[in-house]
């Protein structure tokens, strides 16, 4: 039996270099971690004996996805909240309207104050784009800390997560200048007159914003499948739950994805019984 003098895992007793974390073992370290045998004492009990594999570090990467699915909970209740307040503010609004002349046709669409649904769209926006940011950061910082001991395996979702959590502000910086754009592009907009015969500047900032939000979107995505997804995938690999692979495949799918922080939670709490 041999085991890699840096990481702890069992490797093959021939092996010049660990499987799990790649550094060169040396020979002399066969028997390092090998606990020698018990002396014949009536009077001795031994302890259990961990297995081992599993280290702080795995514990650190679990207590972090675990905060990570707990945040998520979080956001959609809160985001549910926002989404039934909106639906309240402008169902209400509609039958109000509908129901104060039945025999002279009114636009129901009247007394809905467009500024308070907008309020709500803001602030429904800013808890999803919010708690996702602090997903992907909990994320970087578990898959960063076990990349440290199998780097194979968590080197490169550590990395390309880090694109998902950048491509956020490109994406509302190119956003506010296309609505920018398209304030003064209709503000000097006239149909009763013919057009420029140069693109206004409104236009040019349009598709500009739409350059910047694209091109960061597509980063955006790269990020979330090779980093968020791979890296809760591989860790459910790594500690042989099922359910965190489930989850890591649902937080693409819409609606579906609303099981995901459950899933994830019951997967931690599966894993943390492995660890010694």
């Amino acid at each position: 039996m041999k085991f890699c003098q840096y990481c702890g895992r069992e490797i093959d007793p021939n092996a010049l270099y660990c499987i799990f974390c790649g550094r060169a073992v040396s020979g002399q370290q066969q028997q390092a971690n090998v606990p020698p045998p018990l002396p014949p004492n009536p009077h001795h009990f031994p302890s259990v004996v961990q297995p081992a594999g599993f280290s702080d570090t795995d514990r650190y990467a679990l207590n972090k996805l675990n905060l990570l699915a707990i945040v998520l909970l979080i956001g959609l209740l809160i985001s549910s909240t926002i989404g039934v307040g909106f639906d309240l503010a402008f169902f209400s609004s509609v039958f109000r309207t509908a129901g104060t002349s039945p025999s002279t046709p009114v636009n129901p669409f009247a007394s809905v104050n467009f500024t308070n649904l907008f309020l709500y769209l803001i602030l429904l926006s800013l808890v999803g784009v919010g708690t996702e940011l602090y997903s992907f950061v909990q994320m970087r910082f578990a898959l960063k800390r076990l990349s440290g001991v199998d780097k194979p395996n968590f080197g490169s979702p550590s990395s390309l997560i880090l694109f998902a959590i950048l491509a956020y502000p490109f994406i509302f910086l190119g956003l506010g200048i296309e609505f920018a754009g398209m304030a003064s592009f209709f503000s000097t907009f006239n149909p009763s007159q013919p057009p420029p015969p140069q693109f206004p500047l409104g236009f040019a900032y349009i598709l500009a914003g739409g350059a910047v939000s694209g091109i960061s979107g597509i980063i955006g995505i790269i990020g979330i499948i090779g980093g968020a997804i791979l890296g809760l995938w591989r860790m459910g690999s790594r500690y042989g739950e099922n359910t965190i692979k489930a989850a890591s495949i649902l937080f693409i799918i819409p609606l579906a994805n609303i099981a995901a922080p459950i899933l994830l939670l019951l997967g931690v709490r599966s894993a943390r019984r492995k660890l010694p």
